[in-house]
C-alpha cells in the first residue's frame, strides 16, 4: 500500500471518531479558560496596571500551562483510538484484508504526529487570538528564534508522552486498561524518582527517566538566556551572603544540556515505537 493510501485511511478513521472531536472540544474549552484568567487579569507594576500576560514575553508560561492539559489529551486521544481498533475487530479486519501488521504500526505513528501537532497548533492559535483582544506588546514578533526553538522542545516532549499513551493501547487492547496504566506509570515514575532522590548515588539517575526528560526538554530557562542570567545571578548574591540555598532552587535549572535533552527524548521515543511494533508483531490479532 502507498504512503498516500495509509494516511487517507488513517485520516477517514481518526475524523469520524467521536472520541476525537470530543477530546479536542474539551481540550478547546479548557484551554480558552487558561487563557482568560491569563489575558484578562493585570498587575500592578510601580504604580502603573500591565497585563498579566503578553506575547512573546509568556510562550514559556502558557506552554507550561497547556502542557498539564496536552499529556493528558495527546495520550488519552491516542489510546481512545487505537485501542478502539482492537475493541471493534478493525486492527484484525484491516489486515486480513491485505495491510501489513507494519503498515498498520506506522499507520498510528503518523496519528500520533498528527495528533500532537494538532493539539499543539491549537493551543498556539488559542493563544495568539486571545493575545489579539489582550494588551499585548504589539510591536515584537509572536515567534521569533528563541520561541521557535521552545515550539520545537515542546512538540518533541508530546510526541514523548503520546508515544507511550500509544504504546500502552497496543499493550492492553483496551482503553480503559491503558488510561489506567498510563496514570499508574506517571504515579510510579514519580515516586520511583522521590525514592532515587533519597540516595545520593542514584540521585543523578533521576533525570534520565523519560518523562523527566520530557519535562526537563521544556525548561523555560533552556531558551531564555536572560532569564537564566537573572536567576542564576540571585543565586550567587544569596551564596555571597551566606544564605543557604534549597536544592529545590538548583532544581529548577535544566539538568540536561539542550543537545542531550533532544536525543534522549528521541531515542525514548524511538524506543516505544520500536517495543509497540514487536508487541503488535508478536501477538495474534
Amino acid at each position: 500500500m502507498n504512503l498516500n493510501a495509509l494516511l487517507y485511511i488513517e485520516y477517514l478513521k481518526t475524523s469520524r471518531a467521536a472520541s476525537f472531536w470530543a477530546s479536542l472540544f474539551l481540550f478547546a474549552f479548557f484551554g480558552s479558560l487558561i487563557l482568560t484568567f491569563n489575558f484578562y487579569g493585570t498587575v500592578v507594576v510601580n504604580g502603573q496596571e500591565v497585563a498579566a500576560t503578553q506575547l512573546p514575553r509568556d510562550w514559556e508560561k502558557l506552554l507550561s500551562q497547556f502542557k498539564s492539559l496536552q499529556v493528558v489529551f495527546v495520550p488519552i486521544s491516542l489510546i481512545l483510538l487505537a485501542a478502539g481498533e482492537f475493541a471493534h475487530k478493525t486492527a484484525r479486519q484491516n489486515v486480513i484484508d491485505g495491510l501489513s501488521k507494519e503498515e498498520f504500526v506506522a499507520g498510528k505513528v503518523f496519528v500520533a504526529l498528527a495528533l500532537a501537532l494538532v493539539y499543539f497548533l491549537l493551543a498556539l492559535s488559542l493563544s495568539a487570538l486571545f493575545n489579539l483582544g489582550a494588551k499585548s506588546d504589539g510591536e515584537k514578533a509572536l515567534i521569533g528564534a528563541k520561541e521557535f526553538f521552545l515550539f520545537c522542545a515542546y512538540f518533541a516532549a508530546l510526541l514523548g508522552y503520546g508515544f507511550l499513551g500509544l504504546f500502552l493501547a497496543f499493550l492492553t487492547r483496551s482503553s480503559g486498561s491503558a488510561i489506567a496504566f498510563y496514570v499508574l506509570y506517571l504515579v510510579l515514575e514519580g515516586l520511583a524518582g522521590g525514592l532515587l532522590q533519597l540516595s545520593p548515588t542514584l540521585k543523578p539517575l533521576v533525570k534520565f527517566l523519560p518523562t523527566k526528560v520530557f519535562d526537563d526538554l521544556v525548561n523555560p530557562f533552556r531558551f531564555d538566556a536572560e532569564l537564566l542570567q537573572q536567576f542564576q545571578w540571585q543565586i550567587q548574591r544569596s551564596e555571597a551572603a551566606g544564605e543557604s540555598v534549597p536544592d529545590a532552587v538548583y532544581g529548577q535549572l535544566p539538568r540536561l544540556e539542550t543537545p542531550s535533552a533532544f536525543s534522549l527524548a528521541f531515542l525514548y521515543v524511538a524506543l516505544t515505537i520500536s517495543a509497540t511494533y514487536f508487541l503488535f508483531k508478536r501477538r495474534d490479532l
